[in-house]
């Protein structure tokens, strides 16, 4: 195959090979079953459909994911689908609340500071409206605090 006078101006070469993709034909009726590379292990699977649990070929575990999935009968089809989106479903919530507790702890911790910085404010014989001021809890709390110790 040649580029056109066109082809060549429009894509500024005039190797075909620098515009369209190499193709190769793999016979794999002529493969052995024996792997000794990633390439043989993706013969294998284009020949049996059939993925070792031992493979190191790049993407060819993700294949067979995809594979068993394509095997599955319509109503088992739907079943997983349900299943995965329940647990999609099912993990956000998770993550959501997880979250949502470490940050209720956080602001828990900084009430609980403030209230101990305000017991040994108090302890020290600091005014009430100075400590209110430093912690930004209000006096009657401070005063509620003064009373328990």
């Amino acid at each position: 195959m040649k580029l056109s006078k066109q082809e060549q101006e429009i894509f500024q070469t005039d190797e075909i090979s620098k515009i369209h993709p190499q193709y190769y034909i793999i016979k794999v009726n002529d493969f052995n079953n024996v792997s000794k590379d990633a390439l043989d292990e993706w013969i294998h699977f284009l020949k049996t459909q059939e993925i070792s649990d031992t493979t190191q070929a790049k993407g060819l575990k993700e294949a067979k994911e995809k594979l068993n999935y394509l095997q599955l009968s319509p109503d088992d089809r739907k079943d997983y689908e349900r299943f995965v989106s329940d647990w999609r479903d099912n993990e956000g919530i998770i993550v959501g609340n997880f979250n949502k507790g470490k940050y209720e702890g956080k602001e828990e911790g900084k009430e609980e500071m403030a209230f101990q910085v305000a017991r040994n404010c108090i302890k020290k014989g600091m005014d009430i409206s100075l400590i209110s001021e430093l912690t930004g809890l209000r006096e009657d709390e401070i005063s509620l605090i003064a009373a328990q110790l």
